[in-house]
C-alpha cells in the first residue's frame, strides 16, 4: 500500500508540476486582488471590502506569504496542500472503511475530477482550507485535541468552511470513541465557536457588513451548484446512485451516514451563503471537499467491514 501511494502521489506531482510555472494573473481575475492584499500584508490597511476579505483571513495570507518569501513563488505551498489532501483522503478512507484499498480508489477517484485537478495548483482559490477541515475530520477519531485547533485554523483560512463544525460533531456523535470525548469534542467546539464569533464581530472583519437575507436566492443557488459539475462526469452521474448505494451499505458500515451528512452538507451551505450575502458567489471551487467526500463514499463500496 505505502509503495502504492508513493507510486500515485509522485505520478500526481509529476504531471501536474509544470502548473506551478504558469501565471494565475493571466487566467483568473481575482489574483489582482490577492496581489494588492499580499502588498498590505501583514500591517496594512484598506477601504476596499474585498481586499479587507483578503487580509481578514490570517492563516490563509501568512501561508501563501511564506510560499512568496521562501520558495519565491506563490504557488508552491497550495500545491502542497493539495498532495496532502489526496493523502488524507486515503487516510479518511482508511479510517472510516478499515481498508486500505478502499483509500486507494478513493485518491484515484479524487484525481480524475476536474474540478480537483483544476484548482490543485492555483493559489488565490488554494485548499489550505480543506485540508484544515479534513485533518480535524481525521483527529477526532486519532487525537481529538488536534480537531478543534485545525478546525480554527481552517475558519481563519476561509470563513466558508465555519458552519462545517455541524457536520464534525455528527461525525463525533457517530465516531466510536467514548462518551467522555465526545463532551470534550463537543465543549471545545462550543468554546472556539464564540471566541470565533468575538474576533469577527467585535473586531473590524468585513464579515458583518456584507450581511444581506435575500430568501430566493436558495434555490436559485441549487441550480447554480448543478452548473459547477458539468465537466465532472463521474460526480454528475453516480452521485444518486451511490448516495442509495451507501443506505444499503450501511448494515455493514455505520459510517455511511456521516458521509452522507458530508456531501450533502457541502452541498447546500453554498446556497445557504448566497442566501445570506451579497459578497460572495457560488464558485467551482468550493465543492473540492464535496468531491473529496464522493471519492470516500465510491471508496466505501471496495470494503466489506462489519459493525
Amino acid at each position: 500500500s505505502l509503495i502504492t501511494i508513493i507510486i500515485i502521489l509522485g505520478t500526481y506531482a509529476g504531471i501536474t508540476s509544470p502548473e506551478l510555472f504558469l501565471s494565475e494573473a493571466e487566467d483568473w481575475g481575482d489574483y489582482a486582488v490577492l496581489e494588492q492584499a499580499l502588498e498590505l500584508w501583514p500591517d496594512g490597511q484598506t477601504e476596499d471590502p474585498y481586499l479587507s476579505e483578503q487580509l481578514d483571513r490570517y492563516v490563509r495570507m501568512a501561508l501563501l506569504d511564506a510560499s512568496l518569501t521562501i520558495f519565491q513563488n506563490i504557488k508552491i505551498l497550495p500545491f502542497f496542500a493539495s498532495i496532502l489532501v489526496v493523502f488524507f483522503t486515503y487516510l479518511l478512507t482508511v479510517q472510516f472503511t478499515g481498508k486500505r484499498f478502499a483509500g486507494i480508489i478513493a485518491m484515484l477517484v479524487l484525481l480524475q475530477s476536474h474540478i480537483f485537478t483544476t484548482f490543485d495548483t492555483i493559489a488565490v482559490y488554494e485548499n489550505f482550507w480543506v485540508l484544515f477541515f479534513m485533518i480535524s475530520l481525521y483527529a477526532v477519531r486519532r487525537n481529538w485535541v488536534l480537531s478543534p485547533l485545525f478546525y480554527i485554523l481552517a475558519v481563519f483560512t476561509k470563513a466558508y468552511v465555519a458552519p462545517f463544525f455541524i457536520m464534525t460533531l455528527y461525525s463525533t456523535y457517530r465516531s466510536e470513541i467514548t462518551k467522555r470525548k465526545k463532551y470534550l469534542i463537543l465543549v471545545s467546539y462550543i468554546v472556539i465557536i464564540i471566541l470565533a464569533i468575538f474576533v469577527i464581530f467585535l473586531g473590524k472583519s468585513i464579515y458583518t457588513d456584507v450581511v444581506e437575507i435575500e430568501s430566493s436566492k436558495f434555490l436559485l443557488g441549487f441550480a447554480d451548484t448543478a452548473m459547477q459539475f458539468r465537466y465532472d462526469s463521474l460526480f454528475t452521474i453516480f452521485l444518486l446512485p451511490v448516495t442509495v448505494g451507501l443506505y444499503f451499505l450501511s448494515k455493514t458500515n455505520s459510517n455511511t451516514d456521516t458521509i452522507h451528512s458530508l456531501i450533502a452538507g457541502t452541498i447546500i451551505f453554498s446556497p445557504i451563503l448566497i442566501t445570506f450575502t451579497y459578497f460572495y458567489e457560488i464558485l467551482p471551487y468550493r465543492f473540492v471537499p464535496t468531491i473529496v467526500f464522493f471519492a470516500i463514499a465510491v471508496a466505501l463500496f471496495f470494503s466489506k467491514r462489519s459493525k
